[in-house]
């Protein structure tokens, strides 16, 4: 085989030039033999220094110089991490980069608040800071927050309090900050809002010890909702423009905690027709404190969701918990105070009733968290169902309100109902949620009874024959009739008192 032989060869150490050295571009067209063009050549170079002298110099109306930045200071970049435990407080700790483009002293002015700061270095040294002003309550801020998100791409957010830190030394500078924000408790639900120092795509990183714990985020431009699966999982989102921050969080362990200022009144209506169930439960949810921006529901196994609405409402989503078990949760467009107002149009398919009585449940739709939860449910039946209640349990029968509950007419089309028109069955008040009602829907048996008066003409040439048949229907419409008559009957005329349609068939 061929040897190649591959050396090596070290770079040349640099070349020193003298400040007033004069460097001309290499040109084939223009060797060191040759001597330079009678105008000589357009292309030189020297140093900085002599470019901006010979260029003051020619233009001494458009001096070059030092140029003064536009502001004194800027955000290079930030990044915050929590950890969600605790009872009382949330710890948040990070940093902030900031250029400061000055030699002066200058002091930074950097929002802050919802919280209490513990700790503040400034490259490594505890660093100089004074208050500028006190923010105002966390609730406002992470509200205000919201509002930006949902009004599409966040413009910056109006500062909290304000904290000046004093730098010197123009290039980087690091701040470290730690801070403690209170938590509120709402049932299970651990809630921080604050407002923190943010530059663009500013990293919050959070870490969950504990698994299956639903976490949602407030004022991000990212995924809102999220549930862990393992112990100390990580979230990493980016904070809004503004620093403005909400942050709540609520372990599996805690499910079953009440909030014990919500309570929540219903007015249901269900609908059983021939081949469906239809429910419309409208249910006003009252909280005495707080604001809250989505409600979680519990809807009956089996049924589906045709319309979630309400002044208020952004959108909802389902979560199957568990077989037969169905997560409602609604978001609402603007953070909700002191009531809301949520209805639910759902369905589900029959039982479409036989010969015997079919038994099915009235549905219930539970609220996530209340401490009272009490309403009425008022049932309607098609005409041609016969409806029975076999059981009643934490239900009491009541007289059928004057004006029938969750019709459905502030919400067109919520409700399909039969071109026969539904019939009041009965009414039931329920003091909390789940009840238990058993009902049963078995077909109304149509009763027929037939008088038929006939009177033959028989004549030399033909016969005739002229019949009347009265009809008695009880229970349920009769759309059909079918009659035997004679084969032989030919110019056969029908008539009735009602518009008809005939057709004779052999």
């Amino acid at each position: 085989a061929d040897r190649f032989v591959v050396q090596i060869v070290e770079p040349e150490p640099p070349v020193t030039l003298p400040e007033d050295a004069v460097l001309r571009p290499f040109s084939p067209d223009q060797t060191g033999t040759r001597p330079l063009p009678p105008r000589g050549t357009d292309r030189i170079l020297v140093s900085q220094a002599r470019y901006i002298e010979l260029w003051n110099r020619a233009h001494p109306d458009e001096r070059l110089g030092a140029m003064e930045a536009p502001v004194p200071y800027a955000l290079a970049g930030a990044a915050f991490e929590a950890e969600l435990t605790g009872e009382d407080d949330l710890a948040v700790w990070g940093h902030c980069d900031i250029e400061l483009f000055t030699e002066h002293p200058t002091e930074v002015t950097l929002p802050l608040a919802g919280g209490v700061l513990t700790r503040a270095t400034l490259d490594g040294q505890t660093a100089r800071l004074r208050t500028l002003a006190v923010g105002p309550d966390p609730a406002d801020i992470a509200n205000q927050a919201r509002l930006q998100q949902q009004a599409g791409p966040m413009p910056e957010a109006r500062s909290g309090g304000l904290v000046g830190i004093y730098l010197t030394g123009i290039g980087s500078h690091r701040l470290d900050l730690a801070m403690r924000i209170h938590l509120e408790r709402r049932g299970g639900w651990r809630i921080a809002a604050g407002q923190l120092p943010a530059a663009p795509a500013t990293a919050l990183l959070l870490r969950v010890p504990r698994p299956r714990t639903e976490v949602r985020l407030g004022a991000v431009a990212d995924r809102s909702s999220y549930e862990t699966e393992a112990e100390n999982q990580t979230i990493a989102t980016a904070l809004a423009p503004g620093g403005a921050f909400r942050i709540e969080w609520r372990p599996r362990v805690a499910e079953g905690e009440i909030d014990q200022a919500l309570t929540a009144e219903s007015n249901a209506r269900l609908d059983v027709q021939e081949e469906r169930l239809d429910l419309n439960w409208s249910v006003r949810l009252a909280f005495a404190r707080g604001e809250r921006e989505r409600f979680v529901l519990h809807l009956p196994p089996r049924y589906v969701i045709r319309s979630v609405t309400g002044t208020n409402v952004r959108g909802w989503q389902i979560e199957e918990t568990a077989p037969g078990q169905t997560r409602l949760e609604v978001i609402l467009l603007r953070p909700a105070r002191e009531s809301e107002e949520i209805t639910l149009s759902l369905w589900r398919p029959g039982p479409v009733p036989g010969p015997e009585l079919e038994p099915f449940d009235a549905p219930a739709v539970g609220v996530d968290e209340a401490v009272l939860h009490r309403g009425t449910l008022v049932v309607y039946r098609s005409p041609l169902l016969d409806v029975r209640s076999l059981m009643a349990e934490g239900v009491t029968r009541v007289d059928m309100p004057r004006e029938p509950a969750a019709t459905g007419a502030g919400t067109p089309g919520s409700l399909q109902e039969s071109p026969l028109g539904l019939r009041t069955y009965q009414a039931y008040q329920f003091p909390a949620v789940p009840f238990r009602l058993r009902l049963a829907a078995t077909p109304v048996q149509s009763r027929l009874s037939v008088n038929a008066q006939t009177i033959l003409r028989i004549g030399q040439r033909q016969r005739r024959l002229e019949s009347r048949t009265l009809l008695a229907i009880q229970h349920r419409p009769c759309y059909r009739v079918q009659l035997a008559v004679p084969t032989d009957l030919r110019d056969v005329k029908v008539s009735a008192p009602v518009d008809l349609e005939w057709a004779l068939t052999e």
